[in-house]
């Protein structure tokens, strides 16, 4: 509700007559960072979010510009403290987010090698050897800094927790909580497909699935008599109003016929 509308009626040397002239070029465009330098505050309106490598901030992004007000770096123990430093510059605020178990960035990619040819020999390593020197990330600066921090509990990959129980108890500390997968479950635990034969839509009709309806408050009676399962809350989604009502019924006719569910 807040973006503010480009129409034709701009003024050619407005920002946002700036833009429609651009969007109406089919070559000769204008550099980013020149759009981002003369465009900077309607631009900041129209996309208020900025998704952004370390390496395109410092070439798009002219530090004279006002700042955003919070930058966030994410898998940052995979990102050089020294290209991280132009983005911070760029911001009010910074999130650093990362895990300090995963292995550190390295000069590998940065040219490493070339330096280890030139003769920069180190730990007595043949001049042909690669150089795979690491280099300290944004996160561990932010972590020796004494930043605020805080641990998040829960992992997501892993479609069943024997896949991570090793890191999880030798480098999480058996902190992780794994969410409940489908597959390989413990009992009563994660998602689970019902089929229910011969149940089939009444499209033309009552726009309800009456089989599925029936099976669905079956269960739901089940559990509600189960003296253990009784005490766990239900919720119960429908794809539309019609089927809403048709389980709502067949839960009033339940409720008639067992009354301890009440």
């Amino acid at each position: 509700a807040q973006q503010p509308r480009i129409d034709s009626g701009a003024l050619p040397t407005s920002q946002a007559g700036i833009l429609l002239r651009q969007f109406g070029r089919r070559a000769g465009f204008a550099s980013p960072r020149q759009l981002f330098s003369e465009c900077a505050g309607l631009i900041r309106q129209l996309k208020p979010c900025v998704l952004m490598s370390p390496q395109s901030v410092a070439q798009y992004l002219d530090p004279s510009q006002p700042p955003f007000d919070v930058v966030v770096f994410d898998e940052a123990s995979q990102v050089p403290t020294h290209e991280a430093i132009g983005a911070i510059a760029r911001g009010r605020h910074v999130v650093v987010v990362g895990d300090s178990k995963q292995l550190p960035p390295t000069s590998f990619f940065l040219g490493g090698a070339q330096n280890k040819a030139d003769g920069d020999d180190a730990d007595g390593a043949s001049a042909g050897d690669e150089v795979l020197a690491e280099l300290d990330s944004i996160l561990e600066e932010c972590s020796a800094s004494g930043l605020a921090s805080l641990r998040l509990g829960w992992h997501y990959r892993s479609r069943h927790p024997s896949l991570i129980a090793f890191s999880n108890t030798r480098y999480y500390g058996s902190r992780l909580q794994v969410l409940p997968s489908a597959e390989a479950r413990p009992a009563n635990l994660g998602v689970s497909v019902t089929h229910v034969k011969g149940a089939v839509y009444d499209r033309g009709n009552t726009a309800t699935n009456v089989g599925e309806a029936r099976a669905l408050v079956a269960e739901l009676v089940r559990r509600l008599r189960d003296p253990n399962e009784s005490q766990r809350s239900l919720g119960v989604v429908t794809f539309s109003r019609s089927q809403q009502a048709l389980v709502e019924d067949l839960l009033e006719e339940a409720r008639a016929q067992y009354p301890e569910i009440e």
